[in-house]
């Protein structure tokens, strides 16, 4: 089927996640880090990272698991995540898509520990950047020749970082990023059948939240249709406080 590799720079340099076609033994379902059912992936999610996960009622279970999406189809181009479960809202103007897992950095607690306080930072702000430079076709892959940069102020104009209070009360983080995909009609599953399905939602909003002890991050993707897209505020709150990090959580 499908394996993710992760390849990861220092802090400088762009991070971004790759996904490499092999056979369809290497992921057989000996690997897979929970059953494909929301109690085993909300209890993975909990028993690992202190992180609570209920999903709305308004939602439907698609019952899809473990399915690669590029920020393009295009081979030459790398950027993308593994996502699963997938949801459909009721009224079917907008899909959600939950990471298969909480993605982490090797910088580690010991290099965050160094960080005053008062120091607002976003450990994924270079994969946020990866994303948006591939669906404006900037970015191919880590290494690429074609490789283009956008700077800081281009991209703070495309993406929304929130720090405080309102990421507190949302989801008992630190921080959380918000912005609409360029392009988001070029967005590709790695399934036949969720692809036709994607076709119908031509617009993707990308949430990051942080908990800056955890060192990770989780990546929530959510499609629209045109229709779902002009109220896309009131999908995205629909999971204020269905993801909360456990303050008292420590890790193995």
């Amino acid at each position: 089927m499908f394996l993710i590799i992760k390849i990861m720079l220092n802090i400088r340099c762009k991070i971004t996640i790759t996904i490499l076609l092999v056979s369809l033994n290497a992921f057989s379902q000996e690997n897979l880090p929970y059953d494909e059912n929301l109690h085993s992936y909300k209890q993975y999610f909990r028993d690992n990272y202190g992180v609570t996960i209920s999903f709305p009622d308004k939602l439907k279970d698609l019952d899809i698991y473990f399915i690669p999406w590029r920020v393009r189809n295009d081979r030459e181009k790398c950027t993308g995540l593994l996502y699963g479960p997938i949801f459909l809202s009721k009224d079917k103007n907008c899909m959600i898509a939950f990471p298969f897992e909480f993605i982490s950095f090797f910088k580690g607690l010991e290099e965050n520990k160094k960080i005053p306080l008062n120091t607002f930072y976003f450990d994924p702000k270079e994969q946020i950047a990866a994303e948006i430079e591939t669906s404006l076709g900037l970015y191919y892959c880590i290494g690429d020749s074609r490789n283009k940069d956008i700077d800081n102020v281009e991209l703070y104009n495309y993406v929304n970082f929130v720090f405080g209070k309102q990421a507190k009360e949302k989801y008992n983080a630190d921080s959380f990023a918000i912005y609409d995909l360029p392009n988001a009609n070029k967005t590709y599953f790695l399934d036949e059948s969720l692809e036709k399905l994607h076709k119908k939602y031509p617009y993707c909003t990308s949430l990051f939240i942080q908990k800056d002890i955890r060192n990770s991050y989780l990546s929530i993707k959510f499609f629209f249709t045109e229709k779902g897209f002009k109220k896309k505020e009131k999908y995205i709150k629909m999971l204020d406080k269905h993801i909360w990090f456990d303050e008292n959580f420590k890790p193995n």
